[in-house]
């Protein structure tokens, strides 16, 4: 959390909005968010249980305004609906007290083959009160976990490296992200896999001499 703090603290974000996950959803960090001329959007889970509270408590005594989505993607139709109250309740009063906006967000995925629905249901706090782009940084913040951090864990198993002496954990994250923009550069005929492609590049010469955009292997 006093990472986040000190790195708010050297990065201009004035006019942006900050989103983070629920580890940092601490009063102090979004005081630095203000100070810093930013807003916040943070999601709020158990282990900010008195806040939490609070957003239950208020969705059940509010009538909440509402904002939906519609998005196809991998095979899945993915609703989203977005629904917003004012924040109350003692912990705001008392602790949160840069927060004006409380958010509930219910995804729900059905997949185009099974038909399956898969419902769930998150959280979150922000500290302005424009529900449109509050709903757009929700979105953009999900789009970059299931976009990169997802696909690195997946196709790289970035979440088990074991790398940690001196500078090369950052070296070795810069190699995994400019090989995985390579991979998605690379066009195929058939809308070939992430992990497909490495395959192909650790057995095809010529595949591999392509994403590197080296000549021809002969």
């Amino acid at each position: 959390m006093r990472a986040a703090q000190e790195l708010l603290e050297i990065v201009d974000v004035k006019g942006a909005v900050v989103t983070f996950d629920a580890a940092h959803t601490r009063q102090a960090t979004l005081e630095v968010v203000e100070r810093r001329g930013a807003n916040a959007v943070v999601a709020v889970k158990g282990n900010s249980a008195a806040l939490h509270a609070d957003i239950s408590e208020a969705f059940r005594d509010a009538t909440p305004t509402r904002v939906e989505t519609k998005e196809k993607t991998h095979g899945t139709i993915e609703t989203r609906l977005y629904e917003f109250v004012p924040a109350s309740g003692d912990c705001v009063t008392n602790t949160f007290k840069t927060v004006k906006m409380f958010v509930r967000v219910t995804r729900d995925d059905v997949s185009h083959a099974s038909r399956q629905s898969n419902n769930r249901e998150a959280h979150y706090a922000a500290t302005f009160d424009d529900e449109e782009r509050i709903a757009e940084c929700i979105r953009k913040r999900w789009a970059i976990e299931n976009n990169l951090h997802c696909v690195l864990d997946v196709t790289f198993d970035e979440d088990r490296s074991r790398i940690r002496t001196k500078n090369a954990a950052e070296n070795f994250s810069r190699v995994r992200h400019l090989a995985l923009n390579l991979l998605n550069m690379k066009k195929t005929p058939k809308k070939t896999s992430v992990a497909m492609k490495r395959v192909e590049a650790a057995m095809n010469d010529r595949f591999l001499a392509s994403l590197l955009r080296l000549p021809q292997v002969q």
